[in-house]
This record gives C-alpha cells, sequence and structure tokens, in this order.
C-alpha cells in the first residue's frame, strides 16, 4: 500500500512537473523563471470561477479573437514560462505550450500589416512597428519575445541549453506543486532607499508559488546575505501589514480577513511569507472589488 501510495505521488508530480521541452529553450544566462501550469489552474475551484468572469467580461472579445484566428487562451494554451535576464533585464521570451492554428494565427498577423518569414524551421512573425516577434516552432509550441530572443531559442531546438543547476533545482520543485511559481536569482533593482520596502534590496534571490484548491496558498521566501538583515526585513514587513490591515479595514473589508492571514517570518537567512484563505474568500473578494474585475488571460 505505501509503495502505490508513493508511486501516485511521484505521477502526480510529473504531471504537474513543468515541460522540460519549454525549459530547454529558456536562455542558459537566465536569472529569473516563472510559470503557470494553466491545465492544472483551470480544473480548480478558482480557475473555473475566473473563467466563468473572463466569458462574461470578455465574451464579445474573445468571440473576435477566436473567430479571427481560431484561438482561445483559455482553451488552447496548457502551460506558460516566462524567462529573463542579463545582459538585458528587458529581453523577456515567453514559451507556451498547447494548441495553436498556425496558418490563422499568420493570415491575421498579415491582414494586420504584419510580416512573416521562416527561420531555421520556424514560422516568425512581426508587425513592422512591433520589437516583439511571435514565432512557431510547430503546432503545440509559441515563442514571443524581441526577435533576436526569439530566434535565439529557435536554435536552441537544436541544442537545448541548460540553466543554472541551483535554479535547475528550485524550479522542478516548486513547478511540480505549484499552479503558479517563480525563481529568481537576481537581487531586487530600482528601489526607493527610502522605501518602506528598501530592505528588499538586499535579497539576493527569491522564489514563490501559488497553489489553488479549495484553499488557495500563496508562499514567497527571500534569502540574504546575513541572518541580522532577514530578521530586519521580517520585522519591517510586520509593522507594514498591520498598518495595511488597519488602512483597508475602513476602505475595504473584505481584504483585510486576507490581510490578518498573513504569516512573516525569519529563519536565518531567509524570510518566509505565506497566506492561506479559502477559496470562497478569494471568490468574495474578487466579486466585490470596488473596480471592475479583468481577468489576466494568458
Amino acid at each position: 500500500m505505501q509503495l502505490l501510495l508513493l508511486a501516485a505521488v511521484l505521477s502526480t508530480s510529473t504531471l504537474l512537473a513543468v515541460d522540460q521541452g519549454l525549459l530547454s529553450l529558456a536562455p542558459p544566462d537566465a536569472q529569473i523563471l516563472a510559470g503557470i501550469n494553466l491545465e492544472h489552474a483551470k480544473a480548480a475551484p478558482l480557475g473555473r470561477f475566473i473563467q466563468a468572469q473572463s466569458q462574461q467580461k470578455q465574451e464579445l472579445e474573445l468571440s473576435a479573437m477566436e473567430k479571427t484566428m481560431g484561438f482561445d487562451p483559455w482553451r488552447d494554451v496548457r502551460e506558460v514560462l516566462v524567462a529573463a535576464g542579463p545582459p538585458d533585464p528587458g529581453a523577456f521570451l515567453v514559451l507556451l505550450r498547447g494548441t495553436f492554428g498556425v496558418p490563422r494565427i499568420v493570415e491575421a498577423a498579415l491582414a494586420n500589416g504584419g510580416a512573416a518569414e521562416t527561420y531555421n524551421g520556424a514560422i516568425v512573425v512581426q508587425r513592422r512597428t512591433d520589437k516583439t516577434a511571435l514565432a512557431f516552432p510547430g503546432q503545440t509550441l509559441a515563442i514571443i519575445g524581441p526577435p533576436a530572443t526569439v530566434r535565439a531559442a529557435i536554435d536552441r531546438k537544436a541544442g537545448p541549453a541548460v540553466i543554472s543547476p541551483a535554479l535547475l533545482e528550485q524550479v522542478n520543485q516548486l513547478s511540480a506543486t505549484q499552479d503558479a511559481w517563480f525563481v529568481s536569482a537576481a537581487p531586487l533593482a530600482g528601489l526607493d532607499m527610502q522605501s518602506p520596502f528598501a530592505g528588499l534590496t538586499k535579497m539576493q534571490r527569491s522564489s514563490g508559488g501559488l497553489k489553488s484548491g479549495a484553499e488557495l496558498v500563496i508562499s514567497l521566501r527571500g534569502w540574504f546575505a546575513t541572518a541580522q538583515d532577514a530578521s530586519a526585513l521580517a520585522a519591517q514587513l510586520k509593522v507594514l501589514l498591520i498598518s495595511a490591515d488597519l488602512y483597508v479595514r475602513d476602505s475595504y473589508r473584505p481584504a483585510s480577513g486576507l490581510l490578518r492571514n498573513l504569516n512573516v517570518s525569519a529563519e536565518g537567512l531567509v524570510v518566509n511569507l505565506s497566506v492561506s484563505a479559502p477559496e470562497s474568500q478569494i471568490e468574495q473578494l474578487l466579486s466585490s472589488s470596488p473596480r471592475s474585475f479583468t481577468p489576466l488571460l494568458p
């Protein structure tokens, strides 16, 4: 019986782990990787709720997209992987696994003033005024990013890249258990040193994940050079959370309960932040938002 349970756990982890084909196309020097397992997320209660909201709020836009290109993001995309890093953090790469009607998408792009070419066996589409290219090395893979970055990813199909072993280990661990996740080996930059979040500039690397189900669980971790830096940031975050809770208690009460569920702790060099809430509470929070709810589409 124990062997059967172990086999079930391992098979589930394999199903949820990041698509290794997508990962092999990421730049070998990438410092930031993030992914979403849409196939699993869409089957969860919150995913079904967001999908229903999308159909109500964006029915016309999605219908037009499907009519023109035969493409429905909710239906056709199974997994998303985003990679970024040096030398240019803006040289992001988005890799999508799904089912793509390439001829219709290309036809729609050309009809809107775009241009198409074949590069190393892949179809590459780009609008003349746009600095972003869209490539299809096959019917189940799409690559989005700056033209040079996209072409480099296409070239890696012949010789897959190997990212940092330390980064790879974290990616495989998180992607096997989370619906959405990120791993960053890069320190935060661009924060105002007078900002309440200035302590984050001392964070050397970070990771996080989101798991949906009966409970929505979000967890974040940050690593620091010294235990003193980690402890100081944890204390600062606790004060900020108290202030934020007092603010939303008056301005937007549904979010107050969620903030009170936030846990912050420092363990040696690591700061942990986690929050969990019943899925029904998240639905209520989104439904009662003072702003119109506009779901993010892949």
